[in-house]
């Protein structure tokens, strides 16, 4: 009697222990297998290529300044962060995938290769604009790190040359968006400048054509030159009647005014008083007088040289925006050149398999816990 009781006691105990080792087989082991196998024998190799680079400026070295310039030099030298995150947006974006495919690098077609394995692959064979981008930022990594200023860039591809040759490719692509953004710095930096030197060029070749204008209507290549000469003249020819009028004074006072000395040297005086009249009003009579054209030629003359001026601090202006635009340019430095990998950084059979066994036999030691205290309480 009591050995039937003791086997019927043993008997669930029997049960359950079976049950036990055939869900921890079923939902243990047999995953496990299955997992070891898929990576063993189907799971598609995948080559992992890395690089890594950084965007700088320009260096300024201050010898001598004291902290102040030390401080400028280390502002100087600091690694462009803006810069640097918007490459990274950019090498994760669509575009990036639009100029690798530019560059010969399809990545639809290279991600949905029939050859690769079915768990990793993209699928379907012609993916969406979304579905390419989201398997594309899963492959390609692109990590700054703002204490150094390094970016790293991790590309996973199912060909080592493939990886390699997307990693080179998105650096030049970096290069060439730093490019741009200096290309955008100059602009912005000599646009206004350029526009002042555009209009004081102007000015100067209207101010030009307007000397040329007037020199063609007086015909009057420069007229401080030739009223400085009139002037001259009218001073001499001045001196030569006051000459003759006093040898004029001097006859009448010893000969009779019929006296043919006296009659020509009053003529002498008529001439003289003639020509001193028309140089007179050659300097400041009339519409063409030479004061009159001396004074628009100064005004002109004068816009000229204001003009010049203008021309010679836009020159300046220009000439200290390239020098910023210099100072100010931007550099991708590669630090580490894209690798050849020569073994496949996935899969990984044993730990990938030993990871799933543990957490499998984990969750199943979890929930065999819970189960039999739930089974406890309802025996209860």
């Amino acid at each position: 009697m009591q050995v039937s009781e003791v086997e019927a006691q043993e008997e669930p105990k029997a049960q359950l222990r079976l049950s036990r080792r055939a869900a921890f087989g079923l939902l243990v082991l047999l995953p496990t297998l299955l997992v070891l196998l898929y990576t063993l024998l189907l799971a598609s190799p995948q080559y992992d290529s890395h690089a890594a680079y950084m965007i700088r400026g320009t260096e300024r070295k201050n010898p001598e300044g004291g902290l102040l310039a030390s401080l400028v030099t280390q502002g100087a030298s600091a690694p462009a962060q803006g810069e640097s995150m918007a490459v990274r947006d950019f090498m994760r974006s669509a575009d990036a995938i639009a100029a690798l495919k530019a560059k010969g690098i399809d990545l639809a077609a290279h991600y949905t290769d029939s050859g690769s394995d079915w768990f990793a692959r993209l699928t379907p064979a012609q993916p969406r604009a979304e579905e390419l981008l989201e398997f594309y930022q899963d492959k390609v990594q692109v990590d700054f790190d703002e204490q150094s200023g390094m970016t790293k860039i991790r590309v996973r591809a199912f060909a080592p040359a493939e990886a390699q040759r997307t990693a080179l490719v998105l650096i030049a692509l970096g290069e060439e968006r730093v490019n741009t953004f200096n290309q955008r710095a100059v602009a912005a930096a000599q646009q206004d400048a350029q526009a002042n030197l555009a209009s004081a060029e102007a000015e100067i070749a209207a101010i030009q054509g307007k000397l040329t204008a007037f020199r063609d209507l007086t015909r009057d290549i420069d007229p401080a030159s030739s009223g400085e000469g009139t002037l001259a003249q009218l001073e001499k020819a001045e001196a030569q009647l006051i000459a003759q009028r006093a040898e004029l004074t001097g006859m009448r006072a010893s000969l009779s005014g019929s006296s043919p000395l006296v009659i020509a040297a009053q003529a002498r005086v008529a001439t003289l008083e003639r020509t001193v009249g028309a140089l007179r009003s050659r300097l400041t009579g009339g519409a063409n007088a030479v004061n009159k054209r001396l004074a628009a030629y100064e005004e002109l003359k004068f816009k000229q040289e204001l003009a010049a001026k203008r021309y010679d601090d836009a020159r300046e202006r220009l000439s200290r925006a390239n020098d910023q635009a210099a100072r100010e340019r931007l550099f991708l430095v590669p630090v580490v050149s894209a690798n050849l990998p020569d073994k496949p950084a996935w899969p990984r059979p044993f730990s990938l398999t030993l990871a799933v066994f543990l957490g499998l036999a984990t969750a199943f030691a979890i929930g065999w816990l819970l189960l039999a205290g739930l089974r406890e309480h309802m025996a209860d």
